[in-house]
């Protein structure tokens, strides 16, 4: 496991900022996902990041995502 800061730098050209992929990190976007220990997260070198249209973590409220996991309908509650 690295930081995020060295897997950035082995993975883009230029080298996006620390905040953007801590950003990432938390919205899901980095798979296999890192784990945060205290204040600093720790990913696997061969990580990759993975654009919101290609995430196959749903995206939208928590209601949409339960509904989405459970296999229920849009509005049939």
């Amino acid at each position: 496991m690295i930081t995020l800061k060295a897997w950035a730098s082995l993975n883009f050209d230029p080298v996006p900022s620390v905040n953007t992929v801590r950003r990432w990190a938390r919205d899901g976007l980095l798979f296999p996902a890192p784990t945060k220990h205290g204040r600093s997260y720790y990913i696997n070198p061969d990580a990759r990041y993975v654009p919101v249209d290609k995430c196959p973590v749903p995206r939208g409220n928590l209601l949409e995502r339960v509904h989405a996991a459970r296999g229920i309908s849009p509005g049939s509650t």
